[in-house]
C-alpha cells in the first residue's frame, strides 16, 4: 500500500489533475526485472559504466556503432526469450479496461520486443514507440507526440517506468510520473537529480492499481476541456517549451533528410532502400556525417 508519507507529498493542485492515458515503459515495468542483462550488454559493446548506451553508440565512427549495435541487438534477442509478465498485469489491465483509459508503450527496446510482449501479454495499447522514435528516453519527445495524437495535455497523462529515464521524460514533458521501486536498475542507482524524481513510487503492479484507481478517482477520469469542448493547453510555459521543442526537432530532421538524399544522390552505392522516403517525423538515426547517414539507414534496415 502506498505510504501516507508519499501521498502528502502530492501536491493538492496535482491530485486534483484529471486523467486521460497512461503511459508506460517496458522493460523492468510491465515485464519482470532481469531479463535484458545491461552489464553484459555493456561489456559486449564496449560502452562505460555510466553513459547512455544509445548516446554512446551514436556517438562512434560507423564501424564501431555497427558493431556495437549488433551486440546490444544480441543481448537484446537473449532477453525477449526470457520475458515474462509482470504479476498483477492482468488486474491492472481489467482496471484500464474498466475506466476505458487509454494506455501506451514507450520503449527504448525494438518493435521486435514489443511485438513479443503484446503476444505474450495479450493486452491492447493505443499507442507504441519504440527507440525508432528519435530522440528516445529521457527527452520528452515520443511522449510528447502521443499526447499529440490522443489530443490531450502532457499534465494530463502519468508516465509509469522502472528507470530515470522514464521518469525525466514525463517530468520534462509536465506529465506525473510513477516509479516501480522493487530492485534498483544496474547503472542507475546515481542518476537521482530533480529531474528523474518521480512524483510517487509502488512496488507492484497491484499498488500501481490501486494508485491509478485513486487518481482516476479525484480527478473523475475526464481531461480538461475548454467550454467550446477543445482541450485547454498548459501552462504557457510548458506550451511554449513542447512548441519549440518540436518544431526544432522538425527542422533538424528536415535538415538530415536533405543531407542524406544528397550524400546518396552523389554517391554510386545502392539504391536508396525503398520506404525510406516514407519515414515519419522523429525517426532519423544516428550519424556522423553525409555518408555515415545514408550507410547508417541502410544497416539499420538490414537488421
Amino acid at each position: 500500500m502506498r505510504s501516507a508519507a508519499n501521498a502528502a507529498a502530492a501536491p493538492v493542485a496535482e491530485q486534483e489533475q484529471k486523467l486521460a492515458g497512461i503511459i508506460f515503459d517496458l522493460d523492468g515495468c510491465l515485464t519482470k526485472q532481469g531479463a535484458i542483462d545491461f552489464k553484459e550488454m555493456r561489456r559486449r559493446a564496449r560502452i562505460p559504466h555510466k553513459a547512455d548506451i544509445l548516446g554512446h553508440i551514436a556517438s562512434l565512427p560507423l564501424p564501431e556503432g555497427r558493431e556495437a549495435m549488433r551486440a546490444v541487438m544480441e543481448v537484446e534477442a537473449e532477453g525477449i526469450s526470457r520475458m515474462e509478465a509482470r504479476d498483477g498485469l492482468d488486474e491492472l489491465f481489467d482496471l484500464l479496461d474498466g475506466l476505458k483509459m487509454r494506455r501506451a508503450l514507450l520503449t527504448r527496446n525494438t518493435h521486435h520486443a514489443l511485438e513479443h510482449f503484446r503476444k505474450l501479454s495479450g493486452k491492447r495499447f493505443d499507442e507504441a514507440l519504440d527507440r525508432t522514435f528519435e530522440p528516445p528516453k529521457p527527452s520528452p519527445a515520443a511522449l510528447i507526440e502521443i499526447c499529440r495524437r490522443w489530443e490531450v495535455d502532457p499534465r494530463d497523462v502519468v508516465m509509469v517506468g522502472d528507470h530515470s529515464d522514464d521518469i525525466e521524460c514525463g517530468r520534462r514533458a509536465g506529465s506525473r510520473t510513477i516509479q516501480i521501486v522493487d530492485e534498483v536498475v544496474h547503472g542507475d542507482e546515481l542518476r537521482y537529480t530533480e529531474l528523474t524524481k518521480p512524483h510517487h513510487t509502488v512496488q507492484s503492479l497491484y499498488e500501481l492499481r490501486q494508485l491509478i484507481e485513486e487518481m482516476a478517482s479525484l480527478g473523475h477520469d475526464k481531461p480538461r476541456r475548454s467550454a467550446s469542448g477543445r482541450q485547454k493547453s498548459g501552462p504557457a510555459s510548458t506550451t511554449l517549451y513542447n512548441l519549440v521543442y518540436m518544431n526544432v526537432a522538425r527542422v533538424k530532421l528536415q535538415h538530415w533528410t536533405y543531407l542524406v538524399l544528397r550524400a546518396r544522390k552523389c554517391s554510386s552505392r545502392a539504391p536508396e532502400p525503398a520506404n525510406f522516403a516514407r519515414r515519419p517525423p522523429g525517426r532519423a538515426y544516428p550519424h556522423r556525417t553525409d555518408q555515415d547517414a545514408a550507410l547508417w539507414t541502410i544497416h539499420c534496415e538490414k537488421l
